[in-house]
């Protein structure tokens, strides 16, 4: 819900195989299932469908958050800094 506060201008995308409940539907743009099933489905860290995002985003650009992130302030710097690259991962968080 914070990401949907801050980032008014942006579109999000839901990707994931769990049941969303109707109110929280409406906090998402699109939301799609995990492609070539859910590697991940019994394990404890989810990294394993991480390679899957890029070709499930329905966007040209895309930044990838987890659902566990609090975002409190406005993103748009990123995009500006990340229009440099091709793909980013971060080092450090």
């Amino acid at each position: 819900m914070s990401l949907k506060a801050t980032q008014q201008d942006c579109n999000i995308c839901l990707i994931t195989n769990d049941v969303v409940p109707a109110k929280y539907k409406k906090l998402f743009d699109v939301i799609k299932e995990i492609p070539w099933t859910d590697s991940a489905e019994d394990k404890e860290w989810k990294v394993d469908n991480r390679w899957k995002l890029y070709h499930a985003s329905p966007y040209d650009e895309t930044i990838v958050l987890d659902t566990d992130m609090l975002v409190l302030q406005d993103l748009e710097n990123w995009w500006a800094f990340l229009k440099n690259y091709d793909l980013f991962f971060v080092s450090n968080v």
